[in-house]
């Protein structure tokens, strides 16, 4: 019994403690910047929050995306968040797609109702390549 207790402990220990790990370079491209992608991930966020979509849309690198598609998407949303409190615990990886390599920033984000994970994706340039709540 002891030791089941202890042993599950330490699971929800290790299971507890991931998401503080951060980006962990060692996983990145050698392009990839923590700090960087991480301020560039909170910046998108805080555009969103402010609803500036039009500046959202004006990042993606496709230039695919209108800022109607992302107010028509993220509106009720927002809504029922409720106000923005914190960024929570974040973590990166890194994806390969059609030979090009992009960083998913995966950043929790706190607010009044419930907390949300933003997924934020940057290509090799900077640009912003993905964003899902």
């Amino acid at each position: 019994m002891k030791r089941t207790r202890l042993a599950l402990i330490v699971l929800l220990s290790l299971l507890l403690a991931l998401p503080l790990l951060g980006c962990g370079g060692a996983s990145l491209p050698e392009w990839a910047n923590e700090e960087e992608l991480t301020a560039g991930a909170q910046e998108v966020i805080d555009l969103v929050n402010v609803r500036q979509f039009d500046e959202v849309a004006d990042m993606f690198s496709t230039g695919t995306l209108t800022s109607d598609a992302l107010e028509a998407s993220l509106s009720d949303l927002l809504d029922s968040l409720g106000g923005f409190k914190d960024y929570g615990a974040y973590r990166c990886d890194a994806v390969t797609e059609n030979g090009t390599e992009f960083v998913r920033v995966f950043q929790v984000s706190n607010y009044e109702n419930q907390s949300v994970t933003f997924t934020v994706v940057f290509d090799e340039a900077g640009a912003l390549s993905g964003l899902w709540i």
